[in-house]
């Protein structure tokens, strides 16, 4: 079975201006993309998913605008006036204390947009927000310690701002200390605090969380083995089109373990896993088509569609809402 993890950095923040929010679009550029990690022979990966950028100062409504499209990368077409005049409202704000604007300028210094790209700037703009309670500076501090950008590498840090993050309720943050007890990572190594954030993420849908405990119900591994929660885990996960929790329902399905063996849905699941690039996924969609007949593979082809596009409607919905 697979597992995931994360420590990406993001560009979020809080909830006072949701129209700030960016589609994922804008955000696949060079942006704090941290390569696959691994755990044992389990492999673990998070991709880079989108984020929020906020700001809040008098030029809110400049900001909605040149904040998502200017902050993300997008040749948008405004003048450099107004850029010149939202950066520079954006420090006055940062300067005066307004933790938003610092966690504005920490991006800003992090990819150089605007202002001269400045990683250890940033981490000073992350940290003084941070201070004062913003959750996605705190976020980013912690990634920080993580990858050594900008600070020494320290995970003992990473740790201690993750879990100021995962305290406020930002489950990217509840997911990063639960892999951090699961490999004893700036914490001591303790299954069941793993097992405590896993749950606290994925209750609030966070598909690699859910992916995770699914494997730990699988496995019995910090948990009383439920191959039956295991699936469920795995199914919430898939339905956000998670591909290692679609490649493990997959399996389920087809092994007949904690849900009825059904070959049309494990050919399914391996279908849509194989498509996210799943290794394996397309060889076992093959051999379980020898267990189908050519109108079950048919039907099942056509619902494997129908299921990838309302999966794609479901993960851009929430995407946009974020």
């Amino acid at each position: 079975m697979f597992f995931a993890t994360s420590h990406r950095l993001k560009i979020a923040g809080g909830q006072a201006t949701r129209a700030y929010a960016l589609s994922s679009r804008f955000l696949v550029p060079s942006r704090y993309l941290v390569s696959s990690r691994f755990l044992g022979s389990s492999r673990y990966h998070e991709p880079s998913r989108f984020s929020r950028v906020f700001s809040a100062s008098r030029w809110v409504g400049l900001a909605v605008l040149l904040g998502c499209y200017l902050l993300a990368g997008s040749a948008w077409g405004q003048s450099n006036d107004d850029w010149d005049e939202f950066v520079a409202q954006t420090i006055i704000a940062a300067e005066a204390g307004n933790a938003s604007a610092q966690y504005n300028l920490g991006i800003m210094h992090a990819r150089g947009t605007g202002v001269a790209q400045n990683a250890t700037a940033a981490i000073t703009w992350y940290r003084r927000a941070a201070a004062q309670g913003h959750t996605a500076a705190q976020f980013n501090l912690g990634a920080s310690y993580e990858t050594g950008n900008g600070v020494t590498r320290n995970l003992t840090q990473a740790a201690h701002w993750y879990r100021r993050a995962a305290e406020a309720g930002d489950i990217d943050a509840q997911y990063n200390m639960a892999v951090k007890y699961a490999k004893g990572e700036g914490v001591a190594q303790n299954q069941s605090q793993a097992v405590k954030w896993y749950q606290q993420a994925a209750a609030a849908g966070h598909p690699q969380a859910q992916n995770n405990l699914g494997v730990r119900y699988a496995s019995g591994f910090g948990v009383p083995r439920d191959a039956s929660k295991a699936a469920d885990w795995y199914l919430q996960a898939a339905m956000q089109g998670f591909g290692l929790a679609q490649f493990n329902l997959a399996t389920m399905y087809a092994e007949g373990s904690g849900i009825k063996q059904d070959f049309v849905e494990a050919y399914i699941w391996f279908l849509l896993a194989a498509a996210q690039g799943m290794p394996d996924a397309h060889r076992r969609q093959q051999l379980i088509a020898a267990h189908l007949t050519p109108s079950e593979a048919a039907t099942a082809q056509e619902e494997a569609i129908r299921r990838f596009q309302y999966i794609a409607e479901i993960v851009n919905q929430r995407r946009l809402t974020q």
